[in-house]
């Protein structure tokens, strides 16, 4: 499982494996990274401003994101919330960062 390392705006970072079923799934990694600081600070988190996938083997960067894509993502997570699932909603991120829907059974 990789590391999700999470900067927020005020200065606070958050570290924690995040399991991906296939890829490297950020709007995971956002989402803990939201409720860890939560539970570490007693309030809602402020943006993101930076975050990083790291392999827990090594330690190599295996994926780098900027506030402008976390704020997608934010916002992706926030919409979906409540009325589906984070994993079958249609976030509207980039194709690359979405997790392969997984192949139907007949």
């Amino acid at each position: 499982m990789p590391t999700f390392i999470c900067d927020f705006a005020d200065g606070e970072r958050t570290a924690m494996t995040v399991y991906c079923r296939e890829g490297l799934d950020v709007a995971r990694g956002v989402k803990l990274a939201g409720y860890a600081y939560e539970s570490r600070k007693g309030k809602r988190p402020p943006a993101i401003v930076s975050a990083t996938f790291v392999s827990r083997d090594d330690g190599s960067t295996l994926a780098t994101y900027d506030a402008a894509l976390l704020a997608k993502v934010a916002e992706a997570a926030k919409r979906a919330a409540g009325a589906m699932l984070i994993k079958e909603a249609r976030l509207d991120i980039p194709e690359c960062l979405r997790r392969a829907p997984k192949a139907a059974v007949s």
